[in-house]
């Protein structure tokens, strides 16, 4: 994910001690003088933020990192520790939004206390394939009030793919799917 910071030059301050809102904003040459300054991540379209409950907090994907930074001031707070490998996903925990949880391409789930930038869990799921290579983590609330998360991965060299749902508390495969698809 990238975090980008609108930038104004010069003109558009002084456009603005000149004009109302609603010019500034209607008026081409104002938006034509703003800049977009890359802050911090990759691609722009990867991993959706996540904000906090207050919506004072935006949580960000970078590689093996998830960065927080204030929404109000664009500024970065904190790095949670990294995990071993890239992450997937990252989501708020939904039985507890002090903590988040995040997924990596080789199959470690991760839980955060995010304020505090701590790790506090760390479970493998149970893959059985090797070379596997997670792509996706969707975390839900099972009947049974544990988190689960549908996982979609690769393996075979990537030429097979399959969509499955794990037990959190252990990393159990729940085999919700097990059937696997061939040459997408």
């Amino acid at each position: 994910m990238v975090c980008l910071e609108l930038v104004d030059s010069p003109r558009v301050e002084m456009a603005s001690d000149l004009m109302e809102y609603d010019e500034i904003l209607e008026d081409s040459f104002a938006a034509a003088d703003l800049q977009v300054r890359q802050v911090a991540g990759g691609k722009i379209t990867e991993f959706p933020p996540i904000f906090s409950d207050d919506g004072e907090d935006i949580l960000l994907v970078w590689n093996n990192t998830v960065r927080v930074f204030n929404v109000a001031t664009g500024k970065w707070v904190r790095d949670l520790d990294k995990t071993d490998a890239d992450l997937v996903a990252i989501e708020f925990d939904p039985t507890n939004s002090q903590e988040i949880i995040g997924c990596t391409k080789d199959g470690d789930v991760v839980t955060w206390k995010w304020k505090a930038g701590v790790r506090c869990q760390r479970i493998k799921l149970n893959i059985p394939q090797t070379n596997f290579r997670v792509m996706s983590f969707n975390l839900f609330e099972g009947l049974d009030g544990n988190l689960q998360a549908v996982i979609v991965y690769f393996y075979d060299n990537d030429c097979s793919i399959k969509l499955d749902v794990f037990r959190l508390a252990d990393g159990e495969s729940l085999n919700g799917f097990p059937g696997k698809f061939n040459q997408l």
